[in-house]
């Protein structure tokens, strides 16, 4: 489990940079921070840039990125960047593309969040991966500035993809 978490996760934010970040009809449009962090997050990824991949996540032992089997957790910058050194090793570079069905998300003063339903396709070594994953983000506004505090994500293991569009 802790191997598609490292798979999914610049897959899911970097497609929510690029998409835009979408909230529900009728809500404000979401501040430039916010798609700020996202994009950040994206380019770091794809560059393999641990240092800027971690300026997206909030400081302190307060921020956590759990994974989707029992006991998989990274409390804290410490664990999150070890999680991430792994990443780093896991995908091909420019590689991914991801076809979001289903966002909803919301931002309310300081907090923020964000859930979708996704399908994903990559490359490791010139072979190709597809697989589907759900996604919640929340970020937080400190001194003027959005930060991942929470990040989670879930997936099955099956490879059947759903050609089905919701919105």
């Amino acid at each position: 489990m802790e191997r598609r978490l490292l798979l999914a996760l610049p897959l899911v934010l970097g497609a929510w940079a690029v998409a835009g970040w979408s909230l529900p009809e009728g809500s404000a449009k979401a501040p430039d921070g916010v798609k700020a962090v996202f994009a950040r997050y994206d380019r770091s990824i794809n560059e393999h840039d641990l240092a800027g991949v971690m300026v997206a996540y909030a400081p302190g032992n307060d921020t956590i990125l759990p994974g989707t089997g029992v006991g998989e957790r990274w409390p804290g910058k410490e664990e999150i960047r070890a999680a991430y050194t792994a990443l780093s090793e896991s995908f091909d570079p420019g590689t991914r593309e991801m076809r979001c069905t289903w966002t909803r998300s919301e931002i309310k003063g300081n907090l923020a969040w964000m859930a979708s339903m996704c399908w994903i396709s990559d490359f490791l070594k010139n072979e190709k991966r597809e697989y589907g994953t759900n996604l919640t983000v929340i970020l937080e506004q400190l001194d003027g500035k959005w930060y991942f505090r929470i990040v989670h994500f879930s997936d099955n293991s099956t490879s059947e993809i759903d050609s089905g569009e919701e919105s």
